[in-house]
């Protein structure tokens, strides 16, 4: 295998491993079915677990937002600086490497589990 499909392959990897441990197999992130608000779901989570109070639990959503937005401007950023330096032909088989192993993640099932669970 030659230096750059390598280097292309790499940054693939990163690139999808990053997303999958944003996006869960539901389709929303960190494994919460669509149209759930992951962070409150961990905030409740937590507030079963540690037996927080109201007040605590909606700060602790409200830090798990911010994170969050965070990381997908982080990620967005990393996206874009990768895309300058890639050739079209490089970032072409960079998006069929991300399709074949999405694909090939989506075979897990529901029990296959990404990012923090608490």
């Amino acid at each position: 295998m030659n230096i750059k499909k390598s280097i292309t392959l790499s940054l693939a990897g990163l690139l999808i491993a990053g997303s999958a441990a944003a996006m869960g197999p539901f389709g929303g992130p960190f494994g919460a079915p669509c149209g759930d608000n992951p962070s409150t779901m961990r905030a409740e989570r937590l507030q079963h677990r540690l037996d927080l109070t109201n007040s605590q639990t909606r700060q602790i959503e409200q830090i798990f937002e911010e994170h969050h937005k965070d990381m997908e401007a982080s990620h967005n950023a990393l996206k874009r600086e990768i895309a300058e330096v890639l050739t079209d032909e490089q970032l072409d088989e960079l998006e069929s490497t991300k399709g074949r192993i999405k694909r090939k993640m989506g075979r897990f099932g529901a029990d296959h589990r990404h990012g923090p669970r608490w």
